[in-house]
This record gives C-alpha cells, sequence and structure tokens, in this order.
C-alpha cells in the first residue's frame, strides 16, 4: 500500500513538472504583440559537451537560496542519451543565478537518469524524485532524502 501512495505521488510529481515546463513556455512575449513584462532570469543554454538541458524542478532552502535541479544531457539530445542530475543556486529570490551547473547526481543508469520533482517533507527535510533509465523498456523512479539542505542525498530507494 506505501509503494502504491509513493508511485501515485510520483506521478503527480512528474505530470506537475511537465505542466511547469509547458506553462514556463507560455510567459514568452507574443510574436508581434505586447511584452508581457516577464523577464527570463535564468538560460541553461546547451553546448558542444551538453546538448540538452531539461526536466528541472525548484526549491526554495532553509537559509533562502532557491535551488534548481535539472536533467544535464551530456551524450546527445535524445531521451535514451546519457544525462546526469545538475543544480544552479540563486541568492536574490531567482534574479540572479549561479555559473556553471554543479553536479548533483552522476548518471546511475545504463542510458540516463532525468525528470527531476523535489518536495519539502514534513520533517523538514527535502525529497529528490527521479526517473532511472536502463533502456527502453527499463525506466523506474526513484526517490533520495536530503537532511542537510540538498548538500548531500541518500540512498536511491
Amino acid at each position: 500500500m506505501k509503494e502504491t501512495f509513493m508511485i501515485r505521488r510520483l506521478l503527480c510529481f512528474a505530470a506537475m513538472v511537465l505542466l511547469a515546463g509547458y506553462t514556463a513556455g507560455c510567459n514568452r512575449k507574443p510574436q508581434g504583440g505586447k511584452d508581457t513584462g516577464k523577464q527570463v532570469v535564468l538560460q541553461l543554454r546547451p553546448g558542444p559537451d551538453n546538448p540538452r538541458n531539461s526536466e528541472g524542478d525548484f526549491i526554495t532552502l532553509k537559509d533562502g537560496r532557491i535551488l534548481f535541479i535539472f536533467s544535464r544531457f551530456t551524450g546527445g539530445g535524445g531521451d535514451f542519451s546519457t544525462a546526469h542530475l545538475a543544480a544552479v543556486y540563486s541568492e536574490d529570490q531567482g534574479r540572479s543565478w549561479s555559473g556553471e551547473p554543479v553536479v548533483i547526481l552522476s548518471n546511475e543508469g545504463e542510458m540516463n537518469i532525468m525528470s527531476v520533482s523535489l518536495l519539502r517533507l514534513d520533517n523538514g527535510s527535502i525529497a529528490l524524485f527521479y526517473l532511472r533509465k536502463n533502456s527502453t523498456s527499463d525506466c523506474i523512479p526513484f526517490m533520495r532524502i536530503s537532511t542537510d539542505e540538498a548538500k548531500s542525498w541518500g540512498d536511491a530507494v
């Protein structure tokens, strides 16, 4: 029963991440239209060693910083390419962000790890949910817990 609840909760978070990604794209200035007043403050551009960034989530840490963890692809731009989880931080409520992303979790899947969701638990810990993709037919949700404000993560469950 507990596993079913966790799986349902994880699927709900994954759906929220997808929806958040869709609505973020809706905030752009309409073509030929008026400026919406919104400003891009974080742009993680792909590069030769990083052809794609995707599926991320934000959480506010107890010291007030905002943490953004996302999938950082390094082995190609497709869903089956190699990827790890990386992070950037903001110390000013999201107006600016740290420089080069830092690796939060190295790739532990045979293909990649991706689709991040973060959740502050009632006990103050942070839960990190993600998918470990080993093959086109083997993509399993996992969770890790941090008790030190995302400085380290417990074992995958």
